[in-house]
């Protein structure tokens, strides 16, 4: 639940930045729904997909999520962005100017969060 309100929060604020209409409140529920549920099927069936060819072609198991991040962005994106157009009857490149800035407000907060501890694992290891 509190995920959910998470990416209702992220999908508003996006909506804010990227000057997109908000829709009503429950379109914004239903296409934060939706989205979630397509975003994990598409991640799920492309994560299948590239395991079964990895595994058959005897490629290193650990590049398998490298690969898949960078196959099912566009993926996601595509099907996300048609999603939200169609729910909030917004423009298609509304709805990817939403989807871009979404991805960097929580691209941002990881950073965040990962330097200072990227910071102090260095640290560590250098002193001792």
């Amino acid at each position: 639940m509190m995920y959910f309100l998470f990416e209702v929060q992220m999908f508003r604020l996006s909506c804010r930045i990227a000057r997109v209409p908000l829709p009503q409140p429950l379109r914004v529920l239903g296409v934060v729904f939706v989205t979630i549920v397509v975003g994990f099927g598409s991640a799920g069936a492309i994560a299948g997909v590239i395991d079964w060819i990895y595994d058959r072609a005897g490629f290193p198991i650990w590049e398998v999520g490298v690969v898949g991040i960078f196959l099912e962005l566009p993926i996601h994106m595509m099907l996300v962005s048609a999603i939200h157009a169609k729910i909030a009857a917004v423009p298609l490149r509304d709805a990817l100017a939403v989807w871009f800035v979404e991805k960097l407000i929580k691209l941002l907060g990881l950073a965040i969060l990962a330097l200072p501890i990227l910071g102090l694992v260095l640290l560590i290891n250098w002193l001792g």
